[in-house]
């Protein structure tokens, strides 16, 4: 917003005050953290902020009459799935804290979640003045935050399908749908499909307090994942390395993000190199916080 000019008087900083956003995630909110680790896809996201605004302050500076109502918005875009989505304005009746409330949909979010908080005027004022905030939506305060939702689950939606259905392997826990079209976007093209018949593992992925063998399933499931797009990264190398910078959050993004992690690991030049390259992949997976940690 500093770099933006608008064409009406905006109040001067220190007219509105921003709390911190706060995840309501158990009995405890706490502090939103910049990086949500292990966060899992499907799993919504419940925060909330105090915002104050000293209203008279306010109005006598950007020159709002008493007639103008000032509403709170909170607005959302994910980097991944390019959606986005607003809460319902709040009213700001008068001066004072207001706490707002935001469930972001796990099944539309990932990647960077960038929110944004905004105080705008309600109506038009009675006066046509020029220079003054008139068009309902005007915004006279925001303030921007970014979070990392971090996980391998977190990179593409993921979807419950009877294996029975379809061409799957009835008996496979699991199965990443994607694309090789390095360019096309990494959300639109990828997703994680997960067997129904494996009753076990969908209650295990589901938001909550997991048990021990809940936990160990999810970890097995996300180290699972992360292999795979590392040797589809190891397999796709000699593409990947014809260009320094991809798309932004396309296939060829993502899967250079993960190439970073091998190396110089090469996909194996016969059957006797394979036994190597698995416990490879799966070594440079774990040290990179995927999966079951040694204890």
């Amino acid at each position: 917003m500093a770099n933006e000019v608008r064409p009406y008087v905006l109040p001067g900083p220190g007219c509105v005050s921003w709390g911190p956003w706060q995840l309501i995630d158990g009995d405890e909110p706490t502090v939103l953290p910049e990086v949500l680790e292990g966060w899992d896809s499907g799993t919504d996201l419940m925060i909330h902020r105090v915002v104050a605004v000293d209203q008279e302050r306010l109005r006598r500076e950007a020159e709002i009459p008493p007639e103008v109502g000032l509403v709170a918005t909170v607005s959302w875009t994910s980097s991944t799935s390019q959606m986005s989505d607003s809460t319902r304005p709040i009213w700001l009746t008068n001066s004072g804290p207001c706490l707002l409330d935001a469930v972001l949909p796990g099944d539309k979010v990932g990647g960077v979640l960038r929110i944004r908080t905004t105080v705008a005027i309600a109506n038009a004022p009675d006066s046509r003045a020029l220079g003054i905030a008139r068009l309902p939506g005007s915004v006279l305060a925001e303030d921007r935050a970014e979070v990392a939702l971090e996980g391998t689950m977190s990179m593409f939606p993921v979807h419950g399908v009877d294996f029975s259905h379809t061409n799957l392997h009835p008996s496979a826990s699991w199965h990443l749908e994607g694309s090789p079209d390095l360019h096309a976007p990494f959300m639109g093209t990828f997703r994680l499909l997960l067997n129904r018949l494996d009753t076990e593992l969908m209650k295990a992925v589901e938001r909550g307090a997991k048990t021990t063998r809940q936990q160990a399933l999810v970890d097995e499931l996300t180290h699972g994942v992360a292999v795979l797009l590392l040797e589809l990264a190891v397999a796709h190398r000699d593409e990947l390395s014809d260009r320094d910078i991809w798309p932004a959050d396309s296939v060829g993004e993502v899967l250079s993000r993960c190439l970073a992690q091998a190396g110089d690991l090469r996909e194996p030049s016969g059957p006797q190199d394979l036994p190597r390259f698995r416990s490879t992949v799966a070594g440079i997976v774990r040290a990179g916080g995927q999966g079951r940690m040694f204890e």
